[in-house]
């Protein structure tokens, strides 16, 4: 499942809760961002895994930008039992992608 959450969802629903899914930080304005929204929702429904995309211009205070030290997009964070396992930066065709999922979440 592809979700776009708000950084107060996040903070109430992710953050310090053991669940398995992936952050996903984009902009509307970023080409690379688009991109990578269509590997992000065929790979979150092939392979049943939790991605939640979290726009930085909606985060005014940057609060969760400076936490996770993001200082480029796309920007993407794996965590497995709500601990962080994977993160890393930039776009990723489907393949790719699905070869992380599969080695850091399944």
């Amino acid at each position: 499942m592809l979700k776009e959450i708000s950084v107060q969802q996040y903070l109430d629903e992710y953050k310090g809760h053991k669940k398995d899914y992936v952050l996903v930080f984009h902009a509307e304005w970023c080409p690379a961002c688009k991109m990578f929204k269509q590997t992000l929702d065929e790979v979150a429904q092939k392979e049943n895994v939790e991605v939640i995309r979290l726009n930085i211009d909606h985060d005014p205070d940057k609060k969760l930008v400076s936490e996770f030290g993001v200082s480029s997009i796309p920007f993407w964070v794996m965590f497995k039992n709500g601990e962080k396992v994977f993160e890393s930066l930039g776009f990723l065709p489907v393949d790719a992608f699905t070869q992380k999922i599969k080695t850091y979440l399944k």
